[in-house]
């Protein structure tokens, strides 16, 4: 009796067992946002469920403004692939619409930083950001159980835009899920100058030396740099030619 009762006791314990560790089976993840300047580090915990769900950004005409949109899935979430799509936002009024076409997603690629080498806290900082449809072609736009990932949202105001305040949202799909980010866009009454005159300096070789060198790019890709950096009116020390 004792020993069919020991069998029983094991069996429930096992059943137990492939209970706690069964394979997690849907999203669990929080969308949420932060400033374009802040580091979200791929591989730390942060407070998803208290933090911004919404996107606030105010810039001049003429001008390239960004922002992020965050995605944290927890650890009992499977892995999934996220797409954002971006909408016209329309004034109060509805007489004006500022373009969804004027917005560009960028996936964030994370880069491992060690204190030892840049006296700094240690962990996945984001980096290099990959164009949306690249990082749909390449299947890189997949967030990992217990991983944040960082979307740029980049806006350009053209020139043209009326001043006043656009409404509207960005809808966000998780695996099978959707959720949408409310999103607020100021156009200033100022315009950018096409013309750069405040000095900046950005170095051709650091440019070079900062891309990934395994790639070797080539001196088109370089100059596809270069008119990256002067279209948001930075200065390289130097350009190809």
């Amino acid at each position: 009796m004792k020993k069919r009762t020991s069998l029983l006791l094991t069996f429930v314990f096992a059943l137990s067992l492939v209970a706690c560790n069964k394979a997690p089976t849907e999203v669990n993840a929080e969308v949420w946002t932060v400033d374009a300047t802040q580091k979200i580090f791929q591989d730390k915990a942060y407070d998803a469920a208290s933090a911004s769900k919404s996107v606030t950004v105010s810039a001049a005409k003429n001008e390239y403004e960004g922002w992020q949109v965050i995605l944290s899935a927890a650890k009992n979430s499977v892995d999934f692939s996220y797409e954002i799509i971006a909408a016209d936002l329309t004034s109060a009024d509805g007489q004006n619409v500022y373009e969804a076409e004027n917005i560009s997603f960028f996936h964030e690629l994370y880069m491992y930083v060690s204190p030892k080498e840049y006296y700094t806290h240690d962990g996945y900082y984001p980096d290099a950001l990959l164009p949306m449809d690249k990082a749909v072609e390449y299947k890189e736009n997949v967030v990992k159980a217990g991983k944040n990932q960082g979307i740029y949202a980049e806006f350009y105001i053209p020139a043209e835009q009326e001043t006043g305040v656009y409404m509207g949202s960005f809808t966000v799909k998780l695996g099978t899920k959707t959720t949408t980010v409310p999103v607020t866009l100021e156009v200033w009454d100022y315009t950018v100058s096409e013309k750069t005159t405040a000095k900046s300096l950005f170095l051709r070789r650091r440019i070079k030396r900062y891309t990934i060198l395994s790639l070797k790019p080539s001196r088109s890709a370089i100059s596809r740099m270069h008119g990256c950096v002067s279209a948001r009116t930075r200065a390289p020390l130097s350009l190809s030619v």
